[in-house]
């Protein structure tokens, strides 16, 4: 007989008796209850971030920037010492770096030498106005002493040329000789000697006629006259009245002029003739006396005025001098710290080279490069909220304050050109200005560079300078035409 539990066949191993629904419902509550408490969590987590999300705009294109102080030197001199270095930080009149001045007192000795000089010269000028007061009544006589050479270079005229006739008779009469006495010596009438002695007359006739001529041309030309006088004037021809137009006598007479002009006296044009220059100067000398009128004229000369002048001009010197030498301290125009230093001293510095940098920690902001999709509802004095990756724990604040005049592409040194015909459309960005409202705190401070995440707040109110505007001033409105 078979055993009846071998023959039986056995129920599936998954299947089991089936639940009573008292014992599911439990089960489905518990299931229940987790997923509520999980789409709980979900919008417990979510929805502040969804808030937060409609009613800010943010990038993660954004950096903090600030001033940068470029050091140069106003002088071209060799380094004597650097005071600083990378990263120190440094406050505005620091000393930062000493450039060699020993040239620049030997300018300043100078210009105190010049200064000095010049207050010589006052009295110097003094002295010379009273000595043209004795130059000016010289030159009177020196013009009238011009006028009897110019007479008494006419009479040597007329001398000269009346010798010249008698040399050119004298070379006739020798030429006449020479001729007769070569015919001899040829008919061996007279020696050749005899004959030779009467060519050498001839030459020294010849010689004497051209000394004779040169005299003339010399004295022709003393008196200011072409060498040979126009086509049929005679050698000793002279335009009439030539004592008055000599330039011999117009130098005396404009010496004359320049002394009087030394003690400032309006004298007339220099081309006037001596007798109306020496008229018209007494005219206006009181009581017809030239000599009261220059001494009258010696504390007003212009030489003293001028001389004054330059002390003015030599003390300016000396003050620029000290200047140079005061540039050799170069020294801090701002609070900052140093950066990018590339001198060392014996360097040879030239004005204005950049040595180094001074970028400011007071004066910082944030530039974000927002999307132009994002631009509509940003306003100036907008709230911010700002973190930095270098503070992850930091939040700041600060404030919109300004929108760039242009796009970077747009601004930048050779701005992209569509004209192909194969523009692609890129999304610009724009930066706006962000400002801290509370200053770059020293415990946490923001360096230029540093990579931030700026949160502007565009539903609250914009607050401050020019708030709700996109531009910090009144855009001027084109005339109706």
């Amino acid at each position: 007989m078979s055993d009846p539990e071998k023959t039986t066949p056995k129920p599936p191993a998954n299947d089991r008796p089936s639940e009573s629904p008292q014992k599911r419902w439990p089960r489905r509550l518990l299931t229940l209850i987790v997923v509520a408490g999980v789409l709980a969590g979900a919008g417990y987590y979510l929805y502040p971030r969804f808030e937060l999300a409609m009613r800010t705009v943010s990038t993660d294109d954004a950096y903090v920037n600030s001033h940068a102080t470029a050091v140069a030197p106003r002088i071209t001199e060799n380094v004597a010492e650097v005071r600083v270095d990378n990263n120190d930080y440094v406050r505005k009149g620091d000393l930062l770096i000493v450039l060699d001045d020993t040239m620049e007192k030997v300018k300043v000795r100078e210009a105190e030498a010049s200064v000095e000089a010049a207050k010589r010269a006052v009295d110097q000028a003094i002295a010379g106005a009273q000595s043209a007061v004795a130059a000016a009544r010289a030159n009177r006589f020196k013009l009238a002493a011009a006028i009897d050479e110019v007479n008494d270079q006419e009479a040597g005229l007329r001398g000269a040329v009346a010798r010249l006739k008698e040399a050119r008779a004298a070379e006739e009469l020798a030429r006449t000789e020479a001729t007769r006495y070569a015919e001899l010596a040829r008919r061996k009438s007279v020696t050749q000697e005899q004959a030779d002695v009467r060519q050498t007359d001839l030459e020294q006739a010849r010689a004497r006629v051209r000394q004779a001529e040169a005299q003339v041309h010399s004295i022709r030309a003393g008196l200011g006259l072409p060498e040979e006088p126009p086509p049929g004037k005679p050698l000793e021809d002279v335009p009439a009245d030539w004592s008055q137009h000599h330039p011999s006598v117009l130098a005396s007479l404009g010496q004359l002029a320049v002394n009087l002009a030394q003690l400032g006296v309006k004298v007339p044009g220099y081309y006037e003739t001596p007798d109306r220059f020496i008229d018209e100067i007494r005219g206006r000398a009181p009581g017809g006396d030239i000599d009261r009128l220059i001494v009258d004229t010696v504390e007003n000369a212009p030489d003293v005025a001028t001389a004054r002048a330059k002390v003015e001009q030599a003390e300016a010197q000396l003050a620029e001098a000290r200047l140079m030498l005061s540039y050799c301290k170069i020294t801090a125009d701002i609070d900052g710290i140093v950066s990018n230093r590339n001198v060392n001293p014996g360097d040879r510095v030239a004005q204005g080279q950049r040595l180094l940098a001074i970028r400011s920690l007071s004066e910082v902001w944030i530039d974000c490069n927002f999307k132009e999709t994002q631009l509509e509802p940003i306003r100036i004095g907008h709230p911010v909220e700002i973190r930095v990756d270098a503070y992850p724990d930091k939040v700041f604040r600060g404030r919109v304050t300004g929108f760039s005049p242009g796009t970077g592409a747009a601004t930048a040194l050779l701005p992209p050109q569509n004209a192909t015909g194969n523009f692609v459309k890129i999304v610009q960005r724009l930066p706006v200005r962000v400002d801290l409202t509370d200053g770059n705190p020293p415990e946490t401070p923001l360096f230029a560079g540093l990579s931030v995440e700026p949160r502007i707040f565009i539903r609250e109110k914009p607050e401050g300078p020019h708030a709700g505007r996109r531009l910090r001033f009144d855009m001027p409105h084109a005339d109706a035409r």
